[in-house]
C-alpha cells in the first residue's frame, strides 16, 4: 500500500470479505518501516499510531 505522496506504507496481508455475498469489510495491513519524517509533516499520524498499535495487538508484537 502507498500514501497519497507514492510512499510505501504497508503490505495488504488479508482482505476481509464474503466474495459470496459480495460483501468487502476491510482490510489488514502489516505497516512498513517507521516513514521517514518530512519538514511539515508528522512521522507517524494518529490514524497511522492506531493501525500499527492495532497491528501488534494482532500479531502479538507487544
Amino acid at each position: 500500500m502507498y500514501d497519497k505522496h507514492g510512499e510505501r506504507v504497508g503490505v495488504v496481508e488479508h482482505v476481509l470479505a464474503d466474495e459470496d455475498l459480495d460483501i468487502f469489510h476491510g482490510l489488514v495491513v502489516h505497516p512498513s518501516a517507521p516513514r521517514p519524517v518530512h519538514p511539515g509533516r508528522p512521522a507517524e499520524s494518529p490514524l497511522e499510531k492506531r493501525l500499527r498499535h492495532a497491528w501488534d495487538w494482532i500479531t502479538g508484537n507487544r
